[in-house]
């Protein structure tokens, strides 16, 4: 099954595209956690991970952490979500529609359940889905490997910018 229409596209400009679903996962992060936010407790800081509950010490510290939460994650639960199960999917011929189906929901579930299962991350198992569809059609059109590799930049580019929005909005 090859992607068609837009997908086309935007697989075949993938890397380019990953920047886009990047953001667009930092736009469902912000936007599921809105009908949220009075029931969430005010240490989520506004869509941001619980792990920066304090400010980095130093450009190093940020460095550090820009790395760290904007590759080496990415890679981390590139491989270990979306490789894995695509692996599985691969192995049990879950293919089409249906496979795409099950493949977005099951990987948009395990990471809500990964990053804590409350509402608060309600955006982080919709901006994985959104991941599970992008990777779902650069793997169609590209291959396996390409689909690891443009998943896990759009996820740095989600991880970097969501770091360098609490940054700026807690003065670090």
């Amino acid at each position: 099954m090859r992607a068609r229409g837009i997908m086309a596209s935007w697989t075949r400009h993938a890397f380019a595209s990953s920047v886009v679903v990047g953001l667009a996962c930092v736009a469902l992060k912000f936007l599921a956690w809105l009908p949220f936010r009075d029931a969430i407790t005010r240490d989520v800081h506004s869509g941001a991970s619980d792990q920066f509950a304090a400010a980095p010490n130093g450009p190093l510290e940020i460095a550090w952490l820009l790395i760290e939460n904007g590759w080496i994650v990415p890679l981390v639960e590139g491989f270990l979500f979306f490789v894995v199960v695509w692996w599985l999917f691969l192995g049990l011929k879950l293919k089409g529609r249906v496979g795409a189906s099950l493949y977005f929901v099951i990987l948009g579930v395990l990471s809500w359940a990964a990053h804590g299962a409350g509402l608060n991350n309600v955006g982080h198992g919709l901006a994985f889905a959104l991941l599970a569809a992008w990777f779902w059609a650069v793997a169609q059109a590209r291959g396996g490997w390409v689909a690891f590799a443009t998943n896990v930049v759009a996820h740095g580019v989600w991880n970097m910018t969501l770091i360098l929005v609490w940054l700026v909005r807690n003065g670090a």
